[in-house]
């Protein structure tokens, strides 16, 4: 009965709107897979890296654009030579364009180990892109499963593998997706709306 949940607002002035078509946009024909995150173990990376080493199978054309802070000192970049998948994955550093990036991908991905309330997932609904996130943490909330993206297991290189697969396969169910998390954020997650519910809490306290 003490406990209030006011969930993250995204800045809707700084993030660029999008009513993505859900195919590629990448001029070469890629399809391009996103993940914003700084670089470290428990962002579970290194999952990500094994299931790119399946999809590729299936999609010989796919790229992956890991985008944040490196602190896990050349780590993944040997595990991308290990797997043979050095010229799928572009490690691009510390973004502040990161809104402009999201508009030339088909897919977000975020694979976390554990997880608050990620504001990256809000920027990739927010994008009108489809998402595939770990069941963990705030990520449940901001994902509905089968409709905004696909929650998998976390820790499981396979099950994000299948997860990547079924999207990228079709292009009409990433559409969807996209434009219902879009919506889902202009909704629920607006930061006028935190802003709100935050003066009503600070008003129920003091007055």
């Amino acid at each position: 009965q003490k406990i209030t949940v006011i969930y993250n607002g995204i800045d809707e002035e700084n993030s660029l709107k999008s009513t993505s078509t859900g195919s590629s946009s990448s001029p070469d024909g890629k399809l391009t897979i996103a993940c914003v995150a700084n670089l470290r173990p428990i962002k579970g990376h290194r999952y990500l890296l094994e299931a790119i080493s399946q999809v590729v199978k299936n999609f010989a054309n796919v790229q992956l654009l890991l985008i944040g802070e490196d602190n896990m000192e050349g780590e993944l970049q040997q595990l991308s030579q290990n797997w043979g998948i050095q010229n799928h994955v572009c490690f691009l550093g510390k973004r502040k364009d990161i809104p402009s990036l999201l508009q030339s991908v088909d897919l977000c991905v975020l694979p976390s180990l554990s997880e608050g309330m990620s504001n990256a997932i809000l920027e990739y609904m927010r994008a009108g892109k489809a998402v595939v996130a770990t069941r963990v943490g705030g990520n449940p909330e901001l994902i509905e499963e089968g409709r905004t993206g696909l929650l998998v297991e976390a820790g499981s290189g396979e099950a994000l593998a299948n997860a990547i697969n079924q999207l990228l396969a079709d292009s009409d169910l990433r559409k969807r997706m996209g434009e219902a998390g879009r919506k889902r954020v202009e909704k629920l997650f607006s930061l006028e709306r935190m802003v709100k519910e935050y003066d009503q809490l600070y008003r129920s306290i003091f007055t």
